[in-house]
């Protein structure tokens, strides 16, 4: 009698594990054909973008490869942002999101310069991390800090990085420029020297020469650089050398009279 008590009570157990087996697979079946038909009739009906101000958004769209009518979820997004980036050197980075039911959005966030390098073949306008962005003729429109560095560029183009032969000089660009946009200091500098990167020097605010050495400890001697300006005055000229850590030594601009 206890042997087919527990052999009716098996029967139950297979039967209840049956049914809530396929109950589970027609959700997912039920699940799948749901998701797959929106898929396939969600297409793109707006495609909007932001944070561009070089590149018009009409632009940014063909190159993405992205037209409305496409299926929502059909597209690969990571080979839009990829074109987009390769093509357009301003643009640092791009985010593309789907915002449900039809429109995709482009988040871009631009390269913004600060200066240009000078060479023999036009002037490289650079942003704060080295990246070259466009060559122009002539300085006239160009804005930013002049950086000089008295050889030429290594295969400059448009989306790649700085490069010199000299070891060591792409490094100490990008280090400076990082620490002057730190200090608040990088606006007020009008020229950056890169001739020799034992002894590296800009102009600020084209009246005083900063000598700050080696690209070593440069962090610190452009605190110091800070503690000291506000004790000259705003029409002093002349050099400030820093490259002893530790000590400033300001040397006047000596004024020539001339004589009538």
């Amino acid at each position: 009698m206890a042997r087919q008590k527990r052999s009716i009570n098996r029967r139950r157990r297979k039967r209840r594990g049956a049914k809530i087996f396929w109950t589970i697979v027609t959700f997912l079946i039920v699940a799948g054909a749901i998701i797959g038909s929106l898929t396939v009739f969600l297409k793109v009906g707006h495609i909007e973008v932001s944070g561009n101000t070089y590149y018009t958004a009409e632009q940014i769209i063909k190159s993405s490869g992205i037209e409305v009518g496409n299926n929502l979820f059909g597209v690969n997004k990571f080979e839009s942002i990829e074109r987009i980036e390769k093509e357009y050197p301003y643009i640092e980075t791009v985010k593309i999101t789907r915002k449900l039911p039809d429109t995709f959005l482009f988040d871009v966030i631009e390269r913004k310069p600060c200066g240009y390098v000078v060479t023999s073949d036009g002037n490289w306008i650079v942003d704060a991390k080295g990246f070259l962005l466009e060559r122009v003729e002539g300085e006239g429109t160009l804005s930013g800090a002049k950086i000089i560095a008295e050889e030429p560029l290594v295969t400059p183009f448009a989306g790649g990085e700085v490069n010199w032969a000299t070891a060591g000089k792409k490094d100490a660009m990008v280090t400076l420029l990082a620490e002057l946009s730190n200090h608040e200091l990088l606006d007020a500098v009008s020229e950056i020297n890169l001739s020799a990167v034992y002894s590296m020097q800009f102009k600020y605010e084209d009246r005083i020469t900063v000598i700050l050495g080696a690209n070593e400890e440069l962090p610190k001697k452009l605190n110091m650089l800070s503690a000291v300006l506000p004790e000259l005055a705003p029409t002093d000229r002349g050099k400030l050398n820093l490259s002893n850590l530790g000590e400033a030594r300001f040397t006047p601009e000596r004024v020539v009279y001339d004589e009538k």
